[in-house]
C-alpha cells in the first residue's frame, strides 16, 4: 500500500513539474480557444504512454517473482495473471 502511495506522490510531482514547464503552451492554447479536455488529453497522452510501458513491463515481472517466491513455501498455491487486474 505504501508503494502505491509513493508512486502516486511521484506521479503528482512529475505532472506538476511538466505543467509548470508547459505553462505558456497551456495559456496560448486556452487563448486560441482550446478546451480543458483537449489540454488534459495532451497530458494524459504523455503520461499514459509511460504508465502503459510500466504496466507491460511490471506485471509479467511481478507474476514471475511471486511464482518463484510461492514455490519455496510449504503450502503452495497457484497464481494467475488475473490477480493483478
Amino acid at each position: 500500500m505504501a508503494v502505491i502511495f509513493i508512486a502516486c506522490i511521484g506521479l503528482l510531482g512529475l505532472s506538476s513539474f511538466v505543467t509548470q514547464r508547459r505553462l505558456k503552451e497551456i495559456g496560448v492554447r486556452k487563448v486560441l480557444g482550446g478546451s480543458v479536455g483537449s489540454i488534459l488529453f495532451l497530458f494524459l497522452k504523455d503520461f499514459g504512454k509511460w504508465i502503459l510501458i510500466a504496466l507491460v513491463l511490471g506485471c509479467p515481472l511481478a507474476i514471475l517473482v511471486v511464482r518463484t517466491w510461492l514455490q519455496n513455501l510449504s503450502y503452495r498455491t497457484d497464481i494467475s495473471a488475473w490477480i493483478l487486474f
